[in-house]
């Protein structure tokens, strides 16, 4: 064997390492800000994947969320774990237009499935008129989900 395929052969076995401890430490976390009248004092979020241990994920999260640019500081102060998750898809939806109500997210085992519970979500606290204006502001799956 030459020194280049042995090269090779360390090198392959080095990527397959990474490729199986990346897609071995996969968590993810959600938080969010939900004040009682968001279509009055608006929202913030936060969400991480693909963090190396949960609490890294959370911790990621709950920054995102406290820094979040579009919430008052009263808004991020109420930034509370939802849900974590590991190997998982989310979602989250919302009316992009400022005074209204729409939001809604979801984490589920594929992104379609997350993507449908987000939308229906966002749709069921939206006003009637503006129910069909919600849209998807993130997709994530972490790795390993097989629906990326």
């Amino acid at each position: 064997m030459t020194n280049r395929q042995k090269l090779a052969l360390v090198l392959g076995a080095c990527m397959a390492l990474a490729g199986t401890t990346t897609e071995a430490a996969a968590f993810g976390a959600l938080v969010i800000g939900q004040p009682t009248d968001i279509g009055k004092d608006g929202f913030a979020m936060g969400y991480s994947y693909n963090q190396p241990s949960l609490d890294v994920a959370e911790n990621t999260a709950m920054q995102k969320c406290l820094g979040f640019q579009d919430a008052s500081a009263d808004v991020r102060a109420l930034c509370t774990l939802v849900m974590p998750f590991s190997h998982r898809c989310l979602s989250i939806a919302f009316d992009p237009q400022v005074d209204t109500y729409g939001l809604g997210w979801a984490i589920s085992d594929t992104q379609d499935a997350a993507d449908e519970e987000a939308m229906a979500r966002c749709r069921s606290t939206s006003t009637a008129d503006r129910a069909q204006f919600c849209e998807f502001r993130a997709q994530q799956c972490d790795v390993g989900t097989g629906s990326q």
